[in-house]
């Protein structure tokens, strides 16, 4: 190799190094900025899908923390992080499917036993 190319390579390798280090510094930034990050009681809600009333509702019984700033009541994320986590895990509801497999709905009535379950059978 000649000289050129080996001082191109040390030049490219200082430049890995380089990027490597500020990638890890914005990295670090991005964090420390995380770790500050307020939110308003709307912006909040938004971020969770609930109302802001039951976010005041939660604030005002001591179970979300929060500081007021003014006439604004601020979350800071970690606070609002940690409230999330500590929510008790709620079952989903599910819908049952009264509809045959070709979406007609089938009403038994007294005395129709016999036809309503031909009908869901396909037998006419």
């Amino acid at each position: 190799m000649s000289a050129l190319a080996d001082a191109l390579d040390a030049q490219a390798d200082s430049l890995d190094a380089q990027a490597r280090t500020l990638r890890a510094i914005a990295a670090a930034e991005r964090r420390r900025a995380d770790a500050g990050a307020m939110f308003t009681v709307k912006g909040a809600a938004k971020k969770i899908g609930r109302s802001t009333r039951y976010l005041r509702d939660q604030i005002s019984e001591g179970r979300l923390r929060a500081v007021g700033r003014g006439r604004v009541i601020m979350i800071a994320a970690s606070d609002l992080d940690a409230w999330i986590a500590a929510q008790p895990a709620r079952p989903v509801k599910r819908e049952i499917d009264t509809t045959d497999n070709a979406g007609v709905c089938v009403e038994v009535t007294e005395g129709d036993v016999d036809r309503a379950i031909d009908a869901m059978m396909g037998h006419a």
